[in-house]
């Protein structure tokens, strides 16, 4: 579809089966092993402030302790230009522990206003995948946020 991607994980073993399954192709797509919330790795790495266009949450803002959600929030305002888009699968549960950890529909939508996100949609989610258990997702949120324009 044209855009260039980068896959970001702290893990070495999800990018090395990510590049299984998926390759490395220079100039469309590529890995990158970095922690998302140290800034320093982020920028060494060329993934800097304004840098992307849009980024694809699945599994790590539920699977963060929920005491790092602000400096998750606060990332994503700072790597995504003006206009830039986060779309994403947010778990709202209410379920002690983790992760994954739970959130608040309501207030996670105010969260991410409050760094400068206009909702675009916001919604339960509708024909989830089934979780590894084979047991169908439940309290899942759709949320398409754009970044302010400055």
């Amino acid at each position: 579809m044209g855009f260039v991607v980068v896959g970001l994980d702290f893990s070495a073993e999800a990018l090395q089966e990510a590049r299984r399954l998926h390759g490395e192709r220079p100039g469309q797509l590529s890995w990158l092993q970095a922690d998302l919330l140290d800034s320093a790795a982020l920028v060494a790495a060329g993934v800097g402030p304004g840098s992307c266009d849009g980024v694809l949450e699945h599994t790590c803002y539920c699977a963060i302790d929920p005491a790092l959600r602000p400096a998750y929030r606060q990332t994503m305002a700072r790597l995504l230009r003006p206009q830039g888009w986060l779309l994403g699968l947010f778990w709202c549960h209410g379920r002690p522990g983790g992760p994954p950890y739970g959130s608040d529909a309501e207030a996670l939508q105010s969260d991410f206003q409050a760094v400068g996100f206009t909702q675009e949609v916001w919604s339960p989610a509708t024909h989830s995948a089934p979780g590894p258990d084979g047991e169908p997702r439940d309290n899942e949120w759709l949320g398409l946020w754009r970044r302010a324009a400055h």
